[in-house]
């Protein structure tokens, strides 16, 4: 049976929303078709990575209302964040820039934490083979000890992580002046800074306590339909949130084409 029955109000709210997801694909497509100077081309590649996540967490939110509601929180506070990102660097180019530095941050967070994990697993590693040796005697001992010593002797494979980071703090301050110690702003810093804070605060903590497995969380997966309640709350919150990225992204790009902020 059709749950999106074609009659009434429902119907047409139904179809609204569904041609707005097309409108929204096609704004996406416009873009990636779209020609841009070479030194806007980061701008043009951010809305369009903004359209992408929005629509696929949409996607995601809806699977997550009919089967997983914690995967729909997730998917729908990601929205949130999309939507308070847009918000953030449609508003001055001080902020899209900010933003454009942000993607060199967080690709050097990520490989320093994967070089700092490296090194944490080999040192896991040799702990687990020398705790594993104690459990044997005699020769068998004398063997995996051995080879212990010797694991423990290795340098922890970090170099191309190390490379990369390293790289990225060079940028950092070459383009962009910026300490290499500087930390990605949070969500909730971005939403205070486009007066959005008060919206966001709330919603991200109901999304963060159906997400993580927290309490109530825990609590909760023992009770079947124990959360059926928020369901509809979470499907709104979904629609709401996509529609409000695509309506700024697309009154952005009709008013100012693909230039950034001035």
């Amino acid at each position: 049976m059709d749950s999106h029955p074609k009659d009434g109000a429902g119907g047409e709210i139904s179809e609204a929303f569904s041609k707005a997801l097309d409108d929204m694909r096609a704004l996406g497509q416009r873009i990636n078709e779209s020609k841009a100077s070479i030194e806007h081309v980061w701008f043009r590649n951010l809305l369009l990575g903004i359209i992408d996540c929005a629509l696929k967490d949409h996607h995601n939110a809806k699977i997550g209302i009919r089967k997983f509601v914690p995967l729909a929180a997730w998917a729908t506070r990601n929205l949130l964040e999309l939507r308070i990102v847009t918000t953030y660097v449609l508003k001055s180019a001080t902020n899209a820039n900010q933003f454009k530095s942000e993607l060199i941050i967080d690709v050097k967070e990520f490989y320093e934490s994967v070089s700092k994990s490296t090194v944490a697993g080999h040192k896991k590693v040799v702990a687990m083979m020398r705790e594993a040796a104690e459990q044997e005697q005699g020769p068998m001992r004398d063997a995996f000890m051995k080879m212990a010593d010797m694991e423990a002797a290795k340098e922890p494979q970090t170099e191309i992580a190390d490379g990369e980071a390293d790289a990225c703090r060079y940028l950092l301050m070459s383009e962009f002046g910026i300490r290499d110690t500087q930390q990605p702003k949070m969500h909730g810093a971005l939403a205070r800074e486009v007066q959005q804070h008060e919206d966001f605060g709330p919603l991200n903590k109901i999304f963060s306590k159906l997400t993580h497995r927290t309490a109530f969380s825990i609590a909760t997966s023992t009770v079947q339909g124990s959360l059926d309640e928020v369901i509809p709350f979470l499907s709104n919150v979904a629609d709401n949130e996509l529609l409000s990225i695509f309506a700024m992204i697309n009154d952005y790009v009709r008013d100012y084409g693909l230039e950034p902020p001035k």
